[in-house]
């Protein structure tokens, strides 16, 4: 009978995660930047702090952070820099990126050590746990004529120190030329700042050029590349580039002396993309209602199908923080009526 009970119990639950549901969370949030997910906890980044939720009954457990240069504050850009802290819960510790340092916590959010960066290359930094280092990036702006590029980096665990180059990525601003719609997508999203990389099992999953994301070991050997223009092929339309212009124009004060530069690539690139149980969702940006498509993928970037998911965008090109964990999306919307924040919890449908 006891046996009964326990599976009944266990189908309830497992019914509970297979229906979507929206839950508040009154009264913290402003503005919130990021979500990231582990086993136990949501972890929400709110400018300058972090909010730590049980992931079970969505209660505040923790909230640390401040703005200031002491030991567990915080230091960010002018917030029309859209820049928030950047976040990685994977490891054992938290590891929170701000300008110039690298702050490590533990999981009830109690201040551990910090690492000074430099501010000048590495200024703005993601560091996210891979194995026994840490991956991270690097911005090279080259000499009058020469490519710039972005690298993402292997970092010592202990020290942060640069220890090898898995990836070179070509920047967004070359000479003579700007990606417009690239520049808008980091202008509009913190967490376009550098490049995208995700860290699943032993591979990092990396942001490529022109549509491609590689997938890579840790010893700078990309095992395989996806290119999401063989399943979504259509190109930057006249009204999306008219929007982007608008937006550049009124975002950049410069803008007039450097309009001639400025040039749109002829298909969308890679929005975000997520990685999670050994599949990659790759948000594209196609808008269906209260939906939007994504791309899913094997982790050796086959590809599976596509998929209409819950999402929505705060303004043009800049969408509510959201992640994927077990197989479910996960977003913060804020309730108009209420001005209070809300998680939405969508299941993700396996094929």
């Amino acid at each position: 009978m006891k046996r009964i009970i326990f599976i009944i119990i266990l189908l309830m639950v497992a019914m509970m995660f297979l229906e979507a549901k929206t839950v508040s969370l009154p009264g913290f949030l402003v503005r919130p930047d990021s979500i990231s997910i582990d086993e136990d906890c949501i972890y929400i980044t709110d400018r300058d702090k972090v909010f730590i939720y049980n992931l079970q009954n969505f209660k505040l457990k923790a909230k640390f952070g401040e703005k200031g240069e002491g030991p567990g504050q915080f230091m960010l850009p002018p917030a029309i820099n859209n820049v928030g802290l950047r976040l990685d819960v994977e490891g054992k510790n938290i590891v929170v990126s701000s300008m110039a340092r690298v702050s490590f916590f533990d999981k009830k959010g109690k201040y551990l050590y910090e690492k000074k960066i430099d501010a000048g290359e590495m200024g703005l930094q993601y560091f996210k746990c891979f194995k026994n280092y840490y991956v991270g990036y690097t911005r090279k702006m080259s000499p009058a004529n020469q490519p710039n590029y972005f690298y993402i980096n292997l970092y010592d665990l202990n020290t942060l120190e640069l220890k090898k180059g898995l990836l070179r990525i070509k920047h967004f601003s070359q000479p003579g030329k700007i990606d417009a719609l690239e520049i808008a997508l980091v202008l509009k999203n913190s967490t376009r700042r550098g490049p995208i990389y995700e860290i699943h099992n032993d591979l990092v999953i990396a942001q490529g050029n022109a549509g491609n994301i590689h997938i890579v070991n840790k010893e700078g050997k990309v095992i395989n590349s996806i290119n999401i223009h063989n399943q979504q092929n259509a190109e930057v339309s006249s009204e999306f580039k008219d929007n982007t212009i608008k937006f550049l124009k009124k975002r950049m004060l410069n803008y007039p002396k450097i309009a001639n530069r400025f040039f749109f690539p002829q298909r969308y690139p890679v929005r975000y993309f997520h990685a999670d149980n050994n599949k990659i969702y790759v948000l594209t940006f196609e808008q269906q209602g209260d939906k939007c498509l994504f791309l899913i993928y094997d982790i050796k970037g086959n590809f599976i199908k596509e998929t209409c998911l819950p999402f929505t965008d705060y303004a043009f090109i800049r969408p509510y923080p959201y992640t994927i964990r077990n197989n479910h999306i996960y977003q913060l919307v804020e309730n108009p009526d209420s001005d209070d924040w809300e998680l939405k919890i969508s299941p993700v449908k396996q094929p």
